[in-house]
């Protein structure tokens, strides 16, 4: 499992673009329709401290991140071929530690197929698990300090927008461009934890 945080990530010349051309500071509020791994908002706030941005998703990745980063939790249960970490984190981790946990999850979601390979990473992963956890969970403080987003949104993007524009806010959004592995992915962790889905 390598250390990066999150896979498919916006490229950073289509952001200094979107910067660049949106008027963002004659907004009354952002909402980020597939906040993914937070760049857009990570991106609008680092600009623009003072914008109430919203961030929004219905994956569990993004949804257990932005409710962390707005302080509220939602129930995740780990079973079946990630049944390890539950055991390992038991009932009563703090919220942040899970969110990592699921973020290392993700990452293992990469080597889910039943081959050698996976088979191998996931051993390595059921060993390793307490030493990976901890830099996931920097990254997710790191996170945290940056994205002071608003609020956020778990659920479908067109109910989101409809809410967004009923406030007089602005709708941002870079929808996924691949159904393959992302997609593939989610199947994974779906299948392996449960969660409040949308």
């Amino acid at each position: 499992v390598r250390g990066a945080m999150f896979a498919g990530s916006i490229p950073h010349g289509c952001v200094e673009q979107l910067l660049r051309i949106i008027p963002f500071n004659t907004w009354s509020s952002v909402h980020v329709a597939w906040s993914g791994s937070f760049i857009l908002e990570q991106s609008i706030l680092g600009r623009y401290p003072d914008l109430d941005v919203y961030g929004g998703d219905s994956s569990l990745f993004s949804c257990s991140i932005g409710k962390y980063l707005i302080n509220e939790p939602i129930e995740i249960a780990f079973h079946s071929r990630l049944q390890f970490i539950e055991d390992y984190l038991g009932e009563d981790a703090p919220y942040s530690v899970k969110v990592a946990a699921v973020l290392v999850a993700y990452e293992l979601s990469k080597y889910s197929g039943d081959n050698i390979y996976g088979r191998k990473h996931f051993e390595y992963v059921e060993h390793s698990f307490a030493e990976l956890l901890i830099p996931f969970h920097l990254r997710l403080e790191a996170l945290l300090e940056k994205t002071k987003i608003k609020g956020f949104f778990c659920g479908d993007w067109r109910k989101q927008i409809e809410k967004a524009a009923e406030l007089g806010g602005g709708i941002i959004a870079f929808p996924p461009l691949s159904k393959g592995g992302p997609k593939r992915m989610q199947d994974f962790l779906d299948s392996s934890v449960s969660w409040e889905a949308p």
